[in-house]
């Protein structure tokens, strides 16, 4: 077992190292709180307190709030929306379900988030006993994210194992080392990560989430589609994302075929098809996927491992 493990590791920290992040640039010179992507975990923690204000909230994150600071408010002020962060809010809540709907199966007790940012899903919601949630990022995130929690008397409801790797760098090592086991069913959560990839990146990524993964898994993430990087109507946005050093770059019209591949079986959503069914989508309804992949789309998936890695 321990053999099959570093033969493992080996295989995975070279595609990670080679593939992820080439290029970064400008990144390379800043510290890992002030990355550009970490930042934009303050943004998303900014939209998780503005819900949990509501006396009609989709979940309530009471240390939310904590998370945002300045980069949350400046991103707030920059919203020209009567729904601010309402697509965000509706990804919360529906991987909040994906979470709830499948912690019933006793043989789902390892939970991956890659790129956890300031995500409080270990606190705040209800795990089943003998849970291990495993969160990886970037150490001075996770780090800041602990002191925020312990400072504001938090209990984490399940035994939380912070893994600080940035995700250019092998992060398989550090999960495996920590006592994940590929060999047992897990739950993965690739969360507001993969548009901030390249295609080729994000797909080393699926790839070696593959192969920690055995039978009856699961994993959720968001996609944007290609469209959302060349419209008009996102241009602006794109653009200025870009200017930011957090540009989007990678976007799939089809996840369903583009994880089939990989013996991911997907179910896909999108914030619309969520928000009209929770009763908080304030705009006219879209026409069905199959009709709209020249406009701007985000989906929601949520896949199952079909056969056990190799």
């Amino acid at each position: 077992m321990r053999q099959e493990h570093e033969h493992l590791q080996n295989e995975l920290q070279n595609d990670l190292q080679n593939d992820l992040w080439k290029g970064c640039g400008r990144c390379a010179d800043m510290t890992d709180e002030t990355r550009p992507v970490a930042l934009t975990a303050q943004f998303t923690a900014k939209a998780r307190a503005i819900e949990s204000q509501r006396l009609d909230a989709l979940f309530h994150d009471p240390w939310a709030e904590l998370f945002a600071g300045r980069a949350g408010e400046a991103w707030l002020a920059r919203q020209q929306t009567d729904h601010p962060g309402l697509p965000l809010i509706l990804r919360t809540r529906f991987f909040d379900d994906f979470f709830a709907e499948r912690m019933g199966d006793a043989s789902l007790r390892q939970v991956v988030l890659l790129a956890a940012g300031y995500d409080t899903r270990a606190y705040r919601l209800a795990w089943p006993e003998g849970t291990r949630f495993y969160e990886v990022d970037q150490p001075a995130v996770l780090a800041r994210k602990e002191r925020l929690l312990q400072r504001a008397g938090a209990t984490q409801g399940c035994e939380r194992v912070a893994i600080g790797a940035d995700l250019a760098s092998d992060w398989a090592e550090p999960l495996l080392a920590a006592g994940y086991t590929p060999e047992r069913p897990s739950i993965w959560l690739l969360e507001g990560l993969l548009m901030y990839l390249t295609q080729t990146q994000a797909e080393t990524t699926l790839n070696a989430i593959t192969r920690l993964t055995s039978q009856d898994s699961w994993m959720g993430l968001d996609l944007l589609n290609s469209a959302t990087l060349t419209s008009p109507w996102t241009q602006e946005r794109v653009a200025r994302l870009a200017q930011r050093g957090m540009p989007w770059q990678f976007g799939n019209d089809d996840p369903r075929a583009w994880l089939a591949p990989l013996q991911w079986d997907a179910q896909v959503t999108t914030p619309d098809e969520v928000g009209r069914g929770l009763g908080r989508w304030p705009y006219p309804p879209r026409p069905p996927m199959t009709e709209t992949w020249e406009l701007p789309n985000v989906f929601f998936v949520i896949a199952r491992r079909k056969e056990s890695a190799e």
